[in-house]
C-alpha cells in the first residue's frame, strides 16, 4: 500500500489581504432579496450567453443579470423579465461603468 510521502517543513503562514471597506448597502436592503434571485436565475437559465458579446460574434457565458434601464431611473422595473438580461462579467462591468459617469 503507497505511502505518503513526507512533508519537508511547514509552509509561511500566508498574509491576510486587507478588505476594502464596502460603502454600499447590504444586497437586501438594495432590492436584492429572494424575488430577484429567483428571476435573475430563470433570466440566467433563459439566456444563458452573453447579450452584448452575441451582438459582436462572440460566445460567451452570461454570469449576471441586468437591468437595461437601471434601477435608479425606472425602479419599478426592477422586477419586469424584459428589462433584464444577461450579461458576461466584462460587458456588466463595462455598462455600469459607463451608467456610473
Amino acid at each position: 500500500m503507497p505511502n505518503r510521502p513526507p512533508r519537508l517543513g511547514q509552509r509561511a503562514p500566508q498574509a491576510k489581504q486587507p478588505r476594502l471597506p464596502d460603502h454600499r448597502e447590504q444586497s437586501q436592503k438594495r432590492g436584492y432579496d429572494w424575488t430577484w434571485r429567483a428571476l435573475s436565475k430563470q433570466v440566467r437559465n433563459e439566456e444563458p450567453l452573453c447579450r452584448h458579446c452575441l451582438r459582436e460574434g462572440r460566445v460567451t457565458a452570461a454570469v449576471c443579470v441586468d437591468h437595461i434601464v437601471p434601477i435608479s431611473i425606472a425602479p419599478d422595473l426592477r422586477l419586469v423579465r424584459i428589462n433584464l438580461q444577461g450579461l458576461c462579467a466584462s460587458c456588466h462591468a463595462f455598462k455600469t461603468q459607463a451608467e456610473s459617469k
